[in-house]
C-alpha cells in the first residue's frame, strides 16, 4: 500500500515492471541511475524491457491514489 523504493534493481528490472503492472502502480513509476552525477538519467518505469540496467540503478513507485490528496512524482 505504501511507496516501493528498490534499490539495485537492474538484474530484476523487467520482473519488477511486471509487477508493477500487475498492480497497477506502474504509470506513476520511476527509475534512475547514476544520481547525483552528471551522466544521471531518471526515466518512467513503463518504458523498462528486458534490457538489464546499471547496478545502483534505483525505482521508486508510489501508493495507488484513489482521487483525493496527493499527486504523481
Amino acid at each position: 500500500p505504501g511507496t516501493v523504493v528498490a534499490y539495485k534493481f537492474g538484474r530484476q528490472a523487467h520482473e519488477v515492471a511486471e509487477a508493477l503492472r500487475e498492480t497497477g502502480r506502474l504509470a506513476d513509476a520511476v527509475w534512475g541511475s547514476a544520481l547525483g552525477l552528471p551522466e544521471e538519467s531518471v526515466r518512467p518505469a513503463a518504458e523498462l524491457d528486458e534490457t538489464p540496467l546499471p547496478y545502483l540503478s534505483t525505482l521508486i513507485a508510489p501508493p495507488r491514489r484513489e482521487g483525493g490528496r496527493g499527486g504523481k512524482l
